[in-house]
């Protein structure tokens, strides 16, 4: 069942829903947060010295997402008092540095202070680095896993010191990047990104719902009614999710002195708002589902959208777990193995679909006259085209010249901050700059919509190619130009490979080869 649940909630941490503890991609992180897991797993089967060396490990694959593993496994393998000790003293410390650090003029290296036009790229491309650019429910969906922990810690002593030190790790991460929108802009805390440290308290919240919804069912005060507003509680929207966990750790507190009316008229409330919530978000996410298109086009989409409903799938999959749990006979387990697997292999081929067409086998072949002509260390534009990085990654195996996702590195990169801003202002006659995201999240969704650019033109053309960086632009449709190359299959009829030679020298000389 807690399974059930690690694959039902949604695990996003920060802010804007960049983040996921479970991603849809293999990344470093995924790999990272895998080793903390089976850390944590050595950890409480006993090993608590392999545990703590794993998590070590760890570090040496992704430090920012192992380093809260880390400081997990060590809270609890000493006393609290000794935590929170070393904790206060962590952040007095990066205060410290982080005033002497704005105050001194020309730091340089690890305390290096962002200058203004670094900073405002960074704010403009990575808006959920900074805590004061978070919205409200962004702060829901990470502190909802704090009350969640308490509510752990104080009904289930056994795992009291995990939910704490959970807790304190996600604190601590958030009073050290604090420091960096209170203080001053040092580099190094906002490359480190404490307010990752949430992933860790959201993962042990997530893991321990299922216990300490059975803890809140067993108790003699509270009872099944408000185990399954807790429950719920993680299913509504996280403004919402959030004030119903706050409201039930409140109400658990006094539970020993509650006479035997007022614990029935907790009950009653309990029962009442939980149906009254869920009716409400059951009839939000339906009514998005049926706005989205048809509906039951196929068996396979109807399933995939019901089961997109978070409080639907967990009822429906608690309900058919307990059956399983409740059944004696070997034939109906045998039968249902039986579907089940049927069922599987029916499945299986569409889990394989290849969703996205670049990289795809057919693509390479199609395109594999232009990686001829492409050097590897050549960049290509696509303008404008959804998913240009990718075609260019994955398809031509080239670098893309300008684009939202290769500009994350910014908050690393003064000189790569220059570089985006730069390259920007070159496709400024095409498209707005793609990095400044903060910025066009703010503008209305016509005025958004306009950002992504103009068709592509012979003068266009050459105004962006005096780039001596840009060596190839592939454009769709007719600009007036002979094309280099021209695709002639589907999907990818109409689209035509440039090659830059417009330079300033020659302003008005040929575009193609």
């Amino acid at each position: 069942m807690v399974l059930g649940v690690l694959i039902l909630m949604p695990g996003a941490y920060g802010a804007f829903s960049v983040f996921h503890f479970a991603e849809d991609w293999v990344t470093a992180r995924s790999f990272a947060e895998m080793t903390i897991v089976a850390s944590l797993a050595l950890y409480f089967w006993g090993h608590r010295a392999s545990g703590l060396l794993l998590a070590m490990a760890a570090l040496l694959i992704h430090p920012l997402m192992a380093l809260p593993g880390v400081l997990l496994i060590a809270c609890m393998c000493v006393p609290l008092w000794m935590s929170l000790t070393a904790a206060i003293a962590g952040v007095a410390t990066v205060v410290g540095i982080s005033v002497w650090s704005v105050q001194e003029p020309g730091v340089s290296g690890l305390l290096a202070v962002m200058d203004p036009t670094w900073l405002q790229t960074v704010r403009e491309r990575s808006q959920f680095l900074f805590l004061d650019l978070w919205r409200v429910k962004d702060w829901a969906q990470n502190l909802m896993a704090l009350p969640s922990l308490a509510l752990t810690a104080l009904l289930l002593p056994r795992l009291r010191r995990w939910a704490w030190a959970a807790m304190a790790v996600g604190t601590l991460g958030f009073a050290v990047a604090s420091v960096a929108t209170l203080i001053g802009p040092l580099a190094i805390l906002i490359q480190g990104q404490a307010w990752r440290w949430s992933w860790i308290s959201s993962y042990s919240a997530i893991t321990l719902i299922v216990p300490t919804a059975l803890a809140i069912a067993r108790d003699q005060t509270l009872r099944w009614p408000l185990a399954l507003l807790f429950i719920a509680a993680w299913t509504f929207a996280p403004l919402w999710g959030c004030i119903c966990l706050t409201a039930l750790l409140l109400l658990s507190l006094p539970r020993r002195r509650y006479t035997p009316a007022r614990a029935s008229a907790l009950r009653l409330a309990a029962v009442l708002t939980t149906g009254s919530l869920c009716l409400w978000n059951v009839k939000l996410q339906w009514g998005s589902l049926m706005a989205s298109g048809p509906m039951f086009a196929d068996s396979q989409s109807a399933w995939r959208q019901l089961f997109s409903v978070q409080l639907l799938a967990l009822l429906v999959s608690a309900a058919f777990l307990h059956w399983i749990c409740r059944q004696r006979s070997v034939r109906r387990l045998a039968i249902l193995q039986f579907c089940l697997l049927i069922g599987l292999t029916r499945l299986i081929p569409f889990s394989m679909t290849e969703l996205n067409r670049d990289g795809t086998p057919h693509a390479r072949e199609v395109f594999a006259e232009w990686r001829e002509i492409i050097a590897p260390d050549q960049a290509v534009f696509v303008a404008p085209a959804h998913n240009s990085p990718s075609f260019a990654w994955f398809t031509l195996e080239r670098p893309s010249y300008l684009t939202v996702d290769q500009s994350s590195g910014v908050v690393f990169s003064r000189a790569a901050a220059i570089e985006v801003r730069r390259r920007s202002e070159v496709l400024r006659p095409i498209m707005s700059p793609d990095w400044q995201l903060l910025s066009n999240f703010a503008k209305p969704a016509s005025a958004a919509g306009a950002r992504k650019g103009v068709a592509l033109t012979r003068d266009s053309l050459a105004l962006i190619c005096r780039d001596p960086i840009l060596d190839f632009v592939i454009a769709q449709g007719d600009i007036g130009i002979e094309p280099l190359r021209r695709a002639n299959q589907e999907p990818w009829r109409g689209w035509n490979l440039y090659r830059c030679r417009v330079r300033p020298a020659d302003a008005h000389g040929s575009d193609t080869a």
